[in-house]
């Protein structure tokens, strides 16, 4: 059963609730695991598929994520962020080779090759990373045989450096990197090297808004020119319903209670 973001338990101890805990709750992922056996062994070790992570994402990175957020007042909002793809590095256990469109990525092992070979290889697979991202998102990092033996195996790093409202959704990203390194879609966790590790970035950037339950501090700095913005994004609202001719019944009820 989905939970509602109304649900965390943080909302129920307003003397402990932090904002800040809300939100690291509510963007992070909570993902279904399965045991599988170990190699050679009796034994059974849980693991996650990484197309359950991207899963987890598809309508979150679409719709965004709702956060509750408490105000000073004690009342309740729900604010959504929307999560891209900020940077990727996928490092394996073990060495490999992988099908990809256009060509292999080989593996390397320190037993077989020497220390340059080991940093041009590394250097060469970042390379084709960078045909996957943004321009100038990738960089190429010159890596010694002991931090390959540390990490393990790059298979795949992603930078992103476009603006983040500028960015696709963070799944159709991944299905996009995917055509050409597949293994994204099918790696289990049990593949990857704990090195591995992903950063999202959330944002959400509205062309209009009709505020409510956001007067105070809490929201509003009288520094800044919040008012101003307010402003111009009820503007942009109105001339977009009257554009539609669309009665929006919740920009009427935010209309009819306005506090400022």
């Amino acid at each position: 059963m989905t939970l509602s973001p109304w649900d965390l338990p943080l909302l129920a101890d307003q003397n402990r609730y932090s904002n800040f805990e809300s939100f690291l709750q509510s963007v992070t992922p909570i993902i279904p695991s399965k045991r599988i056996p170990k190699s050679h062994a009796e034994d059974f070790v849980e693991c996650f598929s990484l197309n359950s992570l991207w899963k987890f994402f598809t309508e979150r990175s679409i719709y965004g994520v709702g956060v509750p957020i408490l105000l000073n007042n004690g009342d309740s909002v729900l604010q959504y962020y929307c999560p891209s793809l900020s940077a990727l590095q996928i490092y394996v256990e073990n060495p490999f080779v992988s099908p990809r469109i256009g060509g292999n990525i080989n593996s390397w092992s320190d037993e077989s090759e020497n220390d340059e070979l080991l940093s041009q290889s590394l250097s060469n697979n970042s390379s084709k990373s960078s045909d996957n991202t943004s321009d100038g998102s990738n960089t190429d990092h010159e890596v010694s045989s002991q931090q390959v033996d540390r990490f393990g195996d790059l298979y795949f790093q992603f930078n992103e450096t476009s603006s983040p409202y500028d960015r696709v959704p963070l799944t159709e990203k991944i299905n996009e990197l995917a055509q050409n390194y597949p293994d994204l879609l099918k790696f289990q966790s049990t593949d990857l090297s704990p090195y591995s590790w992903i950063a999202i970035a959330c944002a959400i950037r509205p062309f209009a808004a009709a505020m409510y339950k956001m007067n105070g501090e809490l929201w509003m700095n009288p520094e800044a020119a919040d008012q101003a913005k307010i402003g111009s994004y009820l503007d942009a609202a109105t001339s977009w319903l009257k554009l539609l001719s669309f009665q929006h019944h919740d920009f009427n009820f935010f209309m009819s209670r306005r506090c400022f």
